[in-house]
């Protein structure tokens, strides 16, 4: 028995550690054996001896495996560490910390308490790595309360506490008695009024009783109100002690009591060597968000962009000289994924209203925020139980994305289909930070650089007369570093001198994007209106009008300009044909331009503007367009519809190209 024992022992330390063990509780194994009538060598013994041996031995099985487990039970080493936190990845709403935590013990079974966990730890989401030399058996979360407040102080708070209702009730009943005589008094007022009256119109008012009654009743309601007012500042008064009397009381008990939040880690040494574990957990109350300076010299020709992070970080633990790396991801503690259902129709009448009151694009962004939603439940879910809801969650979320495609008519399909070409691709990125960092838990943000990157630029103005006379600057930006941009608030300086802010939208690596530095005060541009045809032509049931328009570019720098011009044309419709003059400064060629803008009527110029070309010398373009429509009809101006929601989806989806492709 001793043999079967001893192969779970690998040193005669540990072996001498659960032989004294079974020695404290007063036998041995043998001992025990010997108790129960049990041979430790068999003989010749027959059927009958055989089953008692059989049922003896099962016992003596039984109690061993107990004294093994006492024996291990006591045998195991306590250790308590605070660890230090040495790496942390902060996501968008929670931090995965990291903390490394001494193991120095002998070989065997081993109880680390990890102790001072912050407020914001999320206990489910513990987990442990050993080195090799160790098997970690089992992570558990537990708090508990400590500390007390001073009995004293709080017993005296309770009686101020207890002694100031006492008068707000005290208080209150003697408004109650002084408003009760107030209300006597008005239906005394009542009734002599009327009983004057009487007296007087048959000449028996005894003036004398109606002057002392008339002053009585002046004299208590002076009184009484002066009385009531002197209560309710009283109150007041109570109220405000009461207030910082709970206060001061809720404080000290706040004070000097606290949680607190360990992680227990059971776990096997194999040897005697020193080891360490990490422990990570979630916390919840830190993010962070992205931050840019764009910084461009003169001629723009050189643009650096510093990458920061704006960390916020309030969950009750301090980050000292640890590792950091930012992340747009999800903490993933659940390996499964997620799991596709069927999808189930329903039919029903061919005119049944199935979006509701909403319009199309309202419910086609509802259903695909639900969707996301429910996508980042399922990726930061901390627990496999929750993962059959939130994957259910996804399921239903796209069922209802299908069934829009299924049932959408052909406008829709083509809302619908601008929707997903221009839908913006999430992007997973990480940045390690270089060096060590340090986070302090507070309410305040706290910078964190992540880059410094040196871009290659194109330079280029825009001017649209018929929004601003203004000419603005742009510059288009390679992105050729090995990390990728994500959508946050610039603030950009020229020549070290801030111009303002500007939106960086996501930048993957070798993309290219478009941030403004501002007006030019050296470039005008005008729009003229120049005319319109001298009378309505009529060709048969139809109606054609012509207008003409010019548009001036000044330049009063010394240097040549490369400028794009845009203006706009109406959209034809149904009812109308828009046609546009020959041109002598030729549109645009550009493929993304030709396909997206030009046939929503957006014309667009790439001009050269000379040095000091202004006023007489400055650079003109004209352009002249057609309306024809029925001879019936007439362009009202004022009482055009006003642009529904499509529209207004069109025009931020133009936006959104615009900050990527010229």
């Amino acid at each position: 028995m001793h043999l079967g024992f001893q192969s779970s022992v690998h040193s005669d330390h540990s072996h001498r550690r659960c032989t004294s063990h079974s020695q404290v509780y007063g036998f041995t194994i043998s001992s025990m054996l010997d108790t129960l009538g049990i041979d430790r060598v068999p003989g010749n013994i027959d059927a009958t001896n055989t089953r008692k041996g059989n049922h003896a031995m099962r016992i003596a099985l039984g109690l061993l495996a107990t004294v093994i487990l006492i024996s291990t039970s006591h045998a195991a080493q306590k250790i308590e560490e605070a660890g230090t936190v040495t790496a942390v990845t902060l996501y968008r709403g929670q931090a995965l910390v990291t903390r490394v935590v001494p193991v120095v013990a002998d070989a065997g079974a081993i109880r680390v308490t990890v102790t001072g966990l912050p407020e914001a730890v999320s206990g489910a989401s513990l987990f442990v790595n050993a080195e090799k030399n160790m098997e970690v058996r089992a992570v558990r979360y537990h708090t508990k309360a400590i500390g007390e407040a001073p009995e004293e102080e709080v017993k005296l708070l309770d009686d101020q506490i207890a002694g100031l209702k006492k008068k707000q009730r005290e208080n209150q009943t003697e408004q109650n008695i002084l408003q009760r005589n107030h209300a006597y008094l008005e239906k005394l007022e009542t009734f002599i009024t009327p009983t004057a009256s009487v007296e007087m119109s048959k000449g028996v008012l005894n003036a004398e009783t109606l002057t002392m009654i008339t002053t009585l009743i002046f004299d208590q309601r002076a009184a009484l109100l002066r009385k009531l007012l002197s209560l309710s500042e009283a109150t007041l008064e109570l109220q405000q002690e009461l207030n910082l009397a709970q206060r001061k009381r809720s404080e000290l008990a706040r004070s000097h009591s606290s949680t607190l939040r360990q992680a227990i880690v059971f776990l096997d040494k194999n040897d005697d060597a020193d080891s360490q574990l990490t422990l990570s957990y979630l916390a919840t109350r830190a993010s962070w968000s992205p931050t840019y300076n764009v910084r461009g010299n003169g001629n723009l020709e050189d643009i650096i962009i510093e990458v920061g992070a704006l960390v916020h970080q309030t969950t009750g633990e301090d980050w000292n000289e640890a590792n950091l790396t930012l992340s747009t991801a999800g903490a993933q503690l659940v390996a499964d994924g997620p799991s596709l259902a069927p999808l189930n129709l329903h039919l029903g009448p061919a005119d049944a209203q199935i979006y509701g009151v909403s319009s199309f694009e309202k419910t086609l962004k509802a259903a695909n925020q639900k969707l996301l939603s429910n996508k980042k439940s399922q990726r930061g879910a901390q627990e496999r139980a929750n993962q059959r809801g939130f994957q259910w969650a996804m399921n239903t979320a796209v069922q209802d994305l299908q069934q829009i495609e299924l049932a959408a008519n052909a406008e829709d399909l083509e809302v619908l289909r601008r929707s997903f070409d221009n839908k913006t691709s999430s992007l997973a990125a990480s940045y390690e930070i270089d060096g060590k960092v340090s986070l302090a838990s507070r309410h305040d943000k706290q910078m964190v650089r992540i880059a410094k990157l040196r871009l290659p630029a194109t330079v280029f103005f825009e001017a649209i007369p018929l929004l601003t006379e203004e000419v603005y600057r742009y510059v288009e930006l390679k992105n050729n570093s090995d990390i990728s941009l994500l959508a946050g608030n610039a603030n950009v300086y020229l020549d070290n001198e801030f111009v303002g802010s500007a939106d960086v939208p996501l930048v993957a690596r070798g993309q290219t994007v478009t941030i403004g530095f501002g007006t030019d005060p050296q470039l005008h541009v005008t729009r003229e209106f120049l005319s319109r045809a001298s009378k309505d032509q009529i060709l048969g049931s139809k109606k054609e009008i012509t207008y003409r328009y010019r548009l001036v570019l000044e330049n009063y720098g010394d240097r040549n300009v490369p400028v794009r011009v845009l203006d706009r044309i109406p959209m034809g419709t149904d009812d109308m044909v828009v046609t546009l003059g020959p041109l002598k400064e030729p549109l645009n060629t550009d493929i993304h331009y030709a396909r997206t803008q030009r046939p929503q009527g957006i014309l667009r110029w790439d001009l050269q503007l000379s040095p000091n070309s202004a006023r007489e010398t400055a650079r003109t373009v004209e352009y002249s367009f057609g309306l024809k429509f029925d001879a019936k009809l007439s362009i009202l101006a004022g009482a055009q519809k006003t642009p529904d929601a499509s529209q207004r989806l069109e025009f931020e989806q133009m936006l959104d190209q615009r900050m990527y492709t010229h």
